[in-house]
């Protein structure tokens, strides 16, 4: 019978080895401290939940065909492994935190497992890190999360950063409040950005508007005024104008970001509703994170909510990796205290444990110094 070798794992799943797991640490460890820094309390969702529970609520199944199941052989029901963790951060919001002021402010990190890889590489394991803003329903809210969110991405050094604002839910509103037979066909010609296809299918009503709303795609400012001249239902006007009231916001702040939009950008959005967002960098020409307002369920009754997700997978490609402390070898004869002296001096400290402690062993331990007679010597 075949056997698996023992170094394979599965398909879209790795291990994180020196250098790149300190390299992850050092990006998760980084964003935390920045989001505590502006009042976000930190909580920790567990990887797995029953699935009643982790996909409960419509905006929870927009996850489902992403997310693994097991059966608990404790309790004999499902448990899901969560493909994402804004939605914990909500049922935690909702239930144990429900008591606790508004707006709450509550940031995470942790890893996730998807059905379907993602990204260049397939990968299925993802490290996510972000912030979620709930009970406060105001473009303010939205643009604090998004310049949060940026400013901590560029303490980490990376630059050009822009952010792609979308209007979840427009496209099939309009088509909603038309008479459209082919529904499916459209949709796929908006998705694929064909302006000419829809044109051509010769949509009447507000549906009419949907070529518009592609061209519109680029530059916010000229977007949001070409939206503005359209026909559109009052809800969607409103829409609008939150878009753009959070936009003047994110430029108040002076958020070091560049702004587009595309308001008929609409995957990976699936539980978003009046406002989503992407954050990108130019320059490496990755997408860094998503977010946007969405609602969450509390004592039977919905409560709104923005967050932001940040990839660390991602992050770690285009964010330096930090030069390593010089490594000393120290014979183990050493104390406790004297080799806390060298930690704090600088120097990631490696004890002989057999008492050999040359030159050699140095090497071969990887150490760049070595404790001779009193002092760190450059070897």
């Amino acid at each position: 019978m075949p056997t698996t070798p023992p170094s394979l794992l599965p398909a879209g799943l790795y291990d994180l080895l020196p250098p790149n797991a300190a390299h992850e640490r050092h990006v998760s460890g980084r964003l935390a401290d920045f989001f505590e820094r502006f009042g976000y309390h930190h909580v920790a969702p567990p990887l797995m939940e029953f699935e009643s529970t982790l996909l409960a609520g419509d905006a929870a199944q927009a996850l489902a065909s992403q997310t693994f199941r097991v059966m608990d052989p404790k309790s004999q029901d499902m448990l899901g492994f969560r493909p994402d963790i804004t939605l914990q951060v909500g049922r935690i919001a909702a239930g144990r935190l429900a008591d606790w002021p508004r707006p709450l402010r509550l940031g995470y990190g942790g890893s996730t497992l998807r059905v379907k890889g993602e990204g260049k590489e397939g990968a299925r394991q993802w490290r996510q890190a972000g912030i979620e803003c709930i009970g406060a329903d105001s473009p303010q809210a939205d643009a604090e999360v998004i310049a949060v969110a940026a400013q901590a991405v560029s303490a980490l050094g990376v630059k050009e950063l822009v952010l792609d604002i979308n209007l979840p839910g427009l496209v099939k509103s309009l088509l909603a409040e038309s008479q459209v037979a082919d529904v499916a066909g459209i949709l796929h010609a908006v998705e694929c950005k064909d302006s000419g296809s829809v044109r051509a299918a010769g949509l009447t009503g507000y549906a009419s508007a949907l070529p518009a709303l592609i061209d519109a795609a680029g530059a916010v400012d000229a977007g949001l005024a070409a939206l503005e001249k359209l026909d559109l239902p009052a809800t969607a006007k409103a829409q609008v104008a939150y878009v753009k009231a959070v936009v003047a916001q994110v430029r108040h702040l002076g958020t070091p970001i560049d702004i587009t939009l595309d308001p008929v950008e609409n995957r990976g959005f699936e539980y978003h509703s009046t406002i989503s967002f992407t954050l990108f960098s130019r320059r490496h020409q990755s997408e860094l994170g998503r977010g946007g307002r969405y609602a969450i369920s509390r004592n039977g009754d919905s409560e709104t909510a923005t967050g932001m997700t940040l990839f660390i997978n991602p992050l770690m490609q285009v964010v330096a990796v930090q030069p390593r402390a010089d490594r000393i070898l120290v014979p183990s004869a050493l104390t406790l205290a004297e080799c806390q002296r060298l930690q704090e001096s600088g120097y990631a400290v490696v004890r002989a444990l057999d008492g050999t402690a040359d030159a050699t062993e140095a090497k071969r331990q990887d150490c760049s110094h070595l404790w001779l007679v009193g002092k760190a010597t450059v070897i």
